[in-house]
């Protein structure tokens, strides 16, 4: 019965590996998902093994590139994870080298990527991307600065209930 089980699953299971780059829309998001799942799960061999392509890929989708990125680190390769970075730019970018800042305990960089331009209305660089409060709130957490830190994390939880990884904003929180 058990045998039996594990065929069924084993025969439903889609690989994560890809040969190059989606080619649409769907493909990307798909893409996408799987790959949050994965390092969801920390399996980043999973993202590591489909994603051979993007770091050659000049016009990558910028969020591919911040979880392969996020992979790399994961897998130990946090130069490649890096220089992967380096050469990209936008919000998913920024928040892929916070992330990696505060797992290498880099909490000025982290907040340095994250926190608002001067004379700025904003509490966020950005706003739009409810992770961006996550990021900045463990950030600031982490520095001692729970005053700065509380807003942003109560933001967090407002804006994304139901995001993977808001339990780590409730227990600062509470």
């Amino acid at each position: 019965m058990i045998a039996m089980l594990l065929l069924v699953l084993a025969a439903c299971a889609e690989p994560l590996q890809s040969t190059g780059p989606p080619g649409d829309a769907a493909a990307i998001a798909t893409l996408r998902a799987a790959w949050h799942e994965a390092l969801e799960l920390d399996v980043p061999s999973e993202v590591l093994a489909g994603g051979t392509w993007i770091e050659s890929a000049s016009d990558a989708d910028p969020e591919l590139v911040a979880l392969f990125a996020r992979a790399l680190a994961s897998a130990g390769l946090a130069e490649r994870a890096d220089a992967l970075l380096g050469q990209k730019s936008g919000p998913q970018i920024a928040l892929a080298r916070a992330r990696l800042a505060l797992d290498r305990d880099e909490l000025e960089r982290a907040i340095r990527e994250l926190a608002p331009p001067a004379g700025s209305t904003e509490p966020v660089r950005f706003p739009a991307v409810p992770e961006a409060f996550l990021l900045l709130g463990r950030a600031h957490a982490r520095a001692g600065d729970l005053a700065r830190a509380e807003p942003l994390l109560v933001e967090f939880v407002s804006r994304a209930p139901w995001h993977v990884e808001a339990p780590q904003a409730w227990f600062v929180l509470v």
